[in-house]
């Protein structure tokens, strides 16, 4: 890395499977090859694959979230930096924007914060005049939340939509060669506005027409325990696996014919273009910024 190399600081919330985690993944993985010196900054990165792991600049510290102790975090964190300050510090959740703000504040830095999903009714959002460059988003749909809630920030977004790397070989003969049983998979945190109830119900409405299928559900989240108890209340477990600690999506992701999206909220769905940049099939919900990408009945249902 080059000595003056400008130097971004990811603030980053847990890693898991999710797609906003995987965007910062590949942030964090690429922007070295322009030249720029990454660090992250993360609550948990337990998550993420050793190997990749092993790759990034990490800095972990589990009490980022704990706002009693925000003073006492700055002056550590600050420390950490004190001979090799960050040039541009690039918030990724909402969720760790108040500590990214103060942080910026007492570096005397300026900040990004990406949002990779809906602003609730009841959030707010107000970017530091001074430090505060403006906000991500990566759907027209994430943008638009922004109107439904008190904020000085919608004037300074910009929608840059998430990318995924196409790979060099893909899946897509496999569902035509495949003989016997196929696999529908879904994949990403299993929480309420996920949907994943419909995709359990949806899944012995098809096992009545035929068991030559099997479903797979990656991933995990407070929902794990009500999706398993709906499984066996239709007594359909035979035909489910649960994979709740999936470090490489790209493995799941080659066991899975067809992969669906059962969001009821979706800022855009990054897994969901991860599995069509391998071929797969995909069947997702009309809602957020699903629309921006799927068109029925030409690129997916």
């Amino acid at each position: 890395m080059q000595k003056n190399a400008p130097h971004v600081l990811i603030l980053s919330d847990n890693f898991e499977l999710r797609g906003s985690c995987l965007q910062t993944l590949s942030l964090a993985g690429e922007l070295p090859k322009y030249k720029y010196d990454v660090e992250i900054l993360t609550t948990d990165a337990s998550q993420i694959h050793p190997n990749r792991r092993r790759a990034l600049k990490l800095i972990v510290n589990p009490y980022l979230k704990h706002r009693l102790l925000d003073p006492l975090l700055l002056e550590f964190i600050a420390a950490d930096f004190a001979e090799d300050m960050p040039d541009l510090i690039h918030i990724q959740t909402l969720s760790m924007h108040l500590l990214g703000k103060k942080l910026a504040r007492r570096l005397k830095k300026p900040y990004l914060l990406t949002l990779h999903s809906h602003i609730k009714p009841d959030e707010n959002l107000h970017l530091d005049t001074q430090y505060g460059m403006g906000v991500i988003c990566i759907s027209k749909s994430v943008q638009e939340s922004l109107l439904n809630v008190k904020s000085n920030a919608l004037e300074q977004t910009r929608i840059i939509s998430s990318g995924v790397k196409i790979p060099e070989s893909n899946y897509s003969e496999r569902l035509i060669q495949k003989t016997g049983t196929i696999v529908v998979g879904t994949a990403g945190p299993l929480e309420h506005n996920k949907g994943l109830n419909y995709f359990v119900e949806a899944a012995a409405l098809v096992l009545q027409k035929t068991r030559q299928v099997q479903f797979l559900i990656a991933g995990a989240g407070p929902e794990e325990k009500k999706l398993r108890q709906l499984t066996k209340s239709l007594k359909i477990q035979a035909a489910f696996t649960f994979v709740p600690d999936d470090y490489d999506l790209e493995h799941t992701l080659q066991a899975v014919d067809i992969f669906c999206l059962p969001s009821l909220e979706q800022g855009l769905g990054t897994i969901m273009l991860q599995a069509m940049a391998f071929g797969i099939p995909v069947v997702a919900s009309r809602i957020g910024g699903v629309n921006s990408v799927v068109s029925d009945q030409v690129n997916g249902l």
